[in-house]
């Protein structure tokens, strides 16, 4: 796969693979020595592939991103509306098996950032950019949850009132870690339901079942915390029928946002070597609200064509977005501006989805 990316796209004279920091900087300054980088660990020539670079074990020794260098009031999430709001990643890694999961960067092994590291962080973006929101997109933020309640403790005594959505799995959630995250300004969290349907859960490696995902919804809801549901469609182990359960599942957990997708076979994963080796692979306009029509690798298995897994998709949304009760909800919900903008900015977009017809 690494050779692919060179072969396919012959203008790149070299790509770094793994995780980038300790590589781009030994390769710039190869490069300005006039020293050679092929074969330089986590770099790929035309020719050559280095060797994997070992994962960084400190991730405390990396330098804050460079915010300076960006156009950060361009930056926009649709659950933030119209406040200033910045990305976070506070660890790396995911110990999970889940089949469609690409660990090609970050690995297996979840390594964390102190707090003390990650505040310094909050402190920058807070105090000298204004932020207002931000978004954490480790793969898995509640891993550890002597972690997490120490960071919680710390930010509430900062008492800096930002809003924050973070990554979780439904089976490392409890009511008292949930309670203590609400009072640190925790506003959404994103559990990776997948499916309904335990076939699909076992099939995708998940390992856990849709009484443990209830469980999970309730509790959040019950801690004041707003949930997101990711969902996954043309799982090959599924029926369509299957998927509608899917879709009434999302209803009933009463998630407060769903993303409805359909299964990718990214290269570097178990469902890509699957996919592969029985001729499943495809690649099609992704007819979904964020990627519009850009091609999207799917499964083609025996239950699944293409009609079938944009119809379900456009069904998903409509069911689940365009109901009567799910609009009175969130209507009611409006408290200021800001809430009336997420809903504004989600609403038209999800209209325009469903309405459209493929060409």
């Amino acid at each position: 796969f690494r050779h692919t990316v060179i072969n396919d796209n012959p203008e790149l004279d070299h790509v770094v693979y793994g995780e980038g920091e300790e590589t781009f900087v030994q390769f710039l300054s190869a490069l300005e020595n006039g020293q050679p980088v092929e074969g330089m660990p986590g770099v790929v020539s035309p020719n050559t592939i280095g060797p994997p670079r070992v994962l960084i074990s400190d991730l405390d020794q990396l330098p804050l991103p460079a915010r300076d260098l960006l156009p950060r009031d361009k930056y926009r999430y649709p659950l933030c509306g119209p406040k200033r709001m910045t990305t976070m990643i506070t660890s790396r890694g995911c110990p999970y098996p889940c089949i469609f999961c690409d660990k090609g960067v970050f690995g297996s092994r979840w390594r964390a950032r102190s707090t003390k590291n990650i505040l310094k962080e909050l402190d920058q973006v807070v105090l000298e950019y204004g932020v207002q929101s931000v978004v954490f997109y480790d793969d898995l933020f509640a891993v550890d949850k002597n972690r997490v309640r120490q960071f919680c403790h710390e930010l509430m005594k900062r008492d800096y009132r930002i809003s924050w959505k973070a990554e979780a799995r439904v089976d490392l959630v409890d009511p008292e870690m949930l309670s203590l995250m609400r009072k640190a300004g925790c506003d959404t969290i994103a559990y990776g339901v997948e499916t309904a349907n335990q076939i699909g859960l076992e099939y995708l490696g998940k390992k856990t079942t849709p009484e443990t995902i209830l469980r999970a919804f309730q509790m959040t809801k019950r801690a004041g915390i707003k949930t997101m549901g990711y969902f996954i469609l043309g799982i090959p182990v599924e029926t369509f029928e299957q998927g509608l359960k899917t879709i009434r599942f999302a209803i009933d957990l009463k998630a407060d946002y769903a993303q409805f997708s359909a299964l990718s076979p990214l290269p570097g994963t178990q469902l890509y070597l699957e996919a592969k080796e029985k001729g499943w692979y495809r690649e099609i306009p992704a007819h979904n609200v964020q990627d519009k029509d850009l091609l999207r690798p799917v499964i083609m298995s025996p239950k699944w064509d293409e009609d079938k897994l944009v119809s379900i998709l456009q069904l998903a949304h409509r069911r689940f977005y365009l109901r009567p009760s799910y609009i009175l909800k969130s209507l009611l919900r409006v408290r200021k501006w800001e809430d009336l903008a997420v809903l504004f900015g989600l609403g038209r977009g999800m209209v325009e989805y469903v309405l459209r017809r493929r060409g």
